[in-house]
């Protein structure tokens, strides 16, 4: 039967490669609030900072009207005869805002954050999802109706950034933190207490002293043993003769 310490060490294994998988690479988000100051929103996962786009406009073309749209996450920005966040341009006709800077909100959809804006006229209105993604790409998805217009932009600034402190936030510690600490702390006690039985119960002296030394011993050529495996699906790197 494994030991206790052979126990906590494999639990301790365990909530560190499930905190590390859960704190970084997730890209979902369950709310989105509006934060000028980075062109973006806050979200529970960081704030998606939209920056970059402020002094190059993203631009995109219906495939199928061959119309052409403009969007600005930081500002109004002047397309032709129209100064807006959001301009359609339509070739050799005229150009028009489906989107002020000002009447932008946010909100989420299917854990992406989503700018919705307003022409100043409120004849048309537009909708960009933001995507968490590893490439470029700011697409017209679709005219809704008349008027009412949708675009994906899919860009790795879609992605929170937790390391961008908002004033008056407070960050607090996520369910896998809090069980990795608990089991921290568990390890250090059982070390604490058995060198303490070791040394005044046992009388052991030097490396005797700590409890299970052996398999502390051992441990990091297990650990060694165990990433080999995993990354070479328990195959050798030799032939079996035949």
């Amino acid at each position: 039967m494994p030991s206790l310490a052979t126990k906590l060490t494999v639990l301790v294994l365990i909530l560190a490669v499930y905190h590390i998988r859960h704190s970084h690479g997730q890209t979902t988000i369950s709310k989105c609030t509006i934060n000028r100051e980075y062109c973006g929103c806050t979200t529970d996962k960081g704030v998606i900072n939209l920056t970059r786009y402020k002094d190059s406009t993203l631009k995109t073309t219906d495939p199928t009207t061959a119309y052409s749209y403009s969007w600005n996450p930081c500002q109004d920005v002047k397309i032709g005869s129209e100064t807006a966040a959001c301009v359609q341009d339509i070739p050799y006709v005229a150009q028009y805002d489906c989107g002020t800077h000002d009447s932008t909100e946010t909100s989420v959809q299917d854990g992406s954050a989503v700018f919705k804006l307003v022409s100043a006229d409120s004849k048309r209105r537009s909708t960009v999802i933001c995507k968490c993604t590893t490439y470029t790409a700011f697409v017209f998805d679709k005219e809704e109706s008349e008027g009412v217009y949708e675009f994906t932009l899919n860009d790795d600034v879609c992605c929170p950034d937790p390391s961008i402190k908002v004033a008056g936030s407070s960050d607090g510690l996520s369910g896998g933190s809090i069980l990795l600490i608990i089991a921290l702390v568990v390890v250090l006690l059982y070390l604490v207490v058995g060198v303490a039985v070791q040394v005044g119960v046992r009388k052991a002296e030097g490396r005797e002293r700590i409890p299970n030394v052996n398999f502390w011993s051992a441990l990091p050529g297990l650990i060694a043993a165990g990433i080999r495996f995993t990354f070479t699906c328990g195959k050798s790197g030799s032939y079996n003769e035949v």
